[in-house]
This record gives structure tokens, sequence and C-alpha cells, in this order.
């Protein structure tokens, strides 16, 4: 499996834990634009630090009691970064900030590109903002996971948590992103009709925001697609529009709908009236 199809695969299994404990999705709060200008600016400021390796000063924007922890911690090694959404607590003295990292990492000899999305807490003291890590969760995309759980015994109508083993972890993962869905089954364009459109809207049925990444697979001189990439939020659908552009001896095409950090890729045929429906 590549590397970069298995860290998908693992945020996959972490979203379908986070299912398990987070039964609602909260309504995240809108910041005041000062706020958010604020902590944005701070997160560059430490991103960039950390991408360029000036762990001394991205050391003096870690909260006090985080300090021994960072000094100690491997740190991420990437050469770009986007934040792609930051989530308040309700009074916006402590945010999650999510970012997807772009990194190269060598492997036998060979470069292989590879993306993941990360998940930052920051919070707010002495009138600037600091980045802190709790030892006791494991963040994710999609919220956090208990790392040390408590030793009371649970309420007696509380819902057990399911066993987790690998055979169902995989199963449990690859339903999960079955609420990654298209409208369409297919895409149909007149030959004739040069400039056609059609388009075919994504939905994220997830608890967690995804990056899809479209492009045509097959046919790519007759057809395109746009955007080339799109950030969609939870419970939010996102439209690729589909131009059709006649070429000589078309052939078969697809839509491809790539789900970043998933290890899942929907594909909408494409075909000419008057051709045979290509087989699912």
């Amino acid at each position: 499996m590549r590397l970069a199809n298995f860290r998908r695969f693992v945020f996959a299994v972490v979203s379908w834990v986070v299912v398990c404990l987070v039964a609602v999705a909260q309504e995240k709060p809108t910041p005041p634009p000062d706020v958010d200008k604020a902590l944005r600016e701070r997160v560059t400021e430490f991103m960039g630090y950390t991408r360029d390796k000036t762990y001394r000063k991205a050391y003096e924007m870690v909260a006090e009691e985080t300090k021994d922890w960072y000094l100690n911690s491997a740190k991420s090694q990437y050469t770009a970064y986007t934040v792609l959404d930051i989530e308040y607590s309700p009074d916006f003295q402590q945010a999650k900030v999510q970012t997807k990292l772009k990194a190269v990492l060598s492997m036998g000899g060979h470069d292989v590109p590879t993306e993941i999305v990360a998940t930052d807490q920051w919070r707010f003291e002495d009138g600037k903002w600091m980045w802190y890590h709790n030892p006791n969760v494991y963040l994710t995309p999609f919220g956090e996971i208990p790392l040390h759980p408590s030793k009371e015994p649970a309420d007696a109508g509380a819902a057990p948590i399911p066993k987790v083993d690998p055979s169902s972890v995989a199963a449990r993962a690859k339903n999960i992103t079955m609420q990654l869905t298209t409208d369409k089954d297919e895409l149909v364009f007149d030959p004739g009709n040069a400039g056609e459109e059609e388009e075919v809207s994504f939905h994220n049925g997830l608890q967690g925001l995804v990056v899809v990444n479209a492009d045509i697979v097959g046919d790519y001189r007759s057809f395109s697609v746009e955007p080339a990439q799109k950030q969609v939020q939870a419970g939010e659908d996102a439209v690729f529009k589909v131009h059709y552009k006649p070429s000589q001896n078309p052939s078969k095409a697809s839509v491809r709908l790539d789900v970043d950090p998933f290890n899942r890729a929907l594909m909408v045929p494409i075909r000419i009236k008057g051709s045979a429906p290509v087989a699912q």
C-alpha cells in the first residue's frame, strides 16, 4: 500500500472511532474578525517557523506547560501548508486549527510526495495566541480521541465503546466513507453540442471537513472539470462542472473525485448519447 494511501486509511479509521465517541456535531461559533485575524497570523508564523526548522522561534509561541513536551517531541516535516479550517470555543479563548501539510518522503531512493491533514490546539493567554498540546487526547480532523480514559466506572446507561480489532476497523472505515456520495451515476453529452456543460454534486455526509480533488480519467482532450479542488464542510455539497469539447476519436472518460484525507475516489462515468452505458 502506498504511504499516502496508508495515511489516508489511518484517517478513515480514526474518523470511525470519533463517530463512535461523538454523537452530534455542534454548530461552530463565528469569531469576531479581529480575533480570527490575530489567530491566523499567529498560526502562519508558527507553521512557517516549523516548516523552515526554526524551532527556537516556534518555541517562543508554545504555552508554558507544553514547552518540555515540545522540546522532546518529533517535529512535523513538511514543505508547504494550508490552513483548512478553524473551530473556536464558545468564548473564543481556544481553537482547533486544521491544516493540510505537503511533504516529500524518500522511499527506496525515490521521492514520494504526500499530503496529510493535521490538527493543532491554540489558546489565548496574556493577550496572544499560544500553541499547546494536551497529552490526554489525540487530535484528528474529526474531533478528539481520549488517550487516557477515566478509570471511574461508566454510567449504567452509557453506551459502551465498541471493541476495536483490525478486521472490524477496516470494515467500519470502508463503511463510513460511503457517506461520501454524488448525485449522479453518469453524465451524458450530445455529440453535436460542442461547449455543452453538465454538473455533478458531491455530498459530504461525514462530521468533518474534506478536500475533494477533481480530474478527468480517460479522454481528457474532450472533457474537463472545474474546480480542480474544493473544500467541503460537514454536511455540505459541492458542485463540479464538466465541460465538453469534441475531439477526434473520442474515448471513454470519467470524472474522478478523490477525497482527502480518505483513500476514497468517486468515479462518475461520462458517455456520449447513442453509446452504451459504461459498466459499473
